[in-house]
């Protein structure tokens, strides 16, 4: 559910976890996404984090169906799976002038 890109990606990396006696697991997960999402940027390849924890999917939850799909033990659980292909778009960067600086706030909101 919310995951149609993966149906066209070259590569889908499972970004998933070890949960036994782990607090901080989906602190961990997040972080090692954005570097994966980094690396593929840095290599002009296009990325696409598809979240999955708490998700729906056909008949179980996103991660029950993935760790059954990957024959992945329950005591792991998926956080997101990051797509990489092909960019469809070059989008221009963002300078400090697009900054929306009304939003910023310094020392009270």
């Amino acid at each position: 559910m919310g995951a149609p890109p993966l149906l066209q990606v070259d590569v889908a990396i499972v970004v998933m976890a070890n949960t036994a006696g782990l607090e901080l697991w989906i602190e961990d997960a997040a972080v090692a996404s954005t570097y994966i999402l980094l690396a593929a940027e840095q290599f002009n390849v296009g990325a696409c984090w598809i979240h999955m924890r708490n998700r729906a999917g056909q008949r179980l939850s996103a991660d029950e169906e993935i760790r059954q799909l990957l024959g992945v033990p329950d005591n792991f659980s998926v956080l997101n799976v990051v797509a990489l292909g092909v960019k469809a778009e070059n989008k221009p960067a963002r300078t400090e002038s697009d900054l929306p600086l009304k939003n910023i706030h310094r020392e009270r909101f």
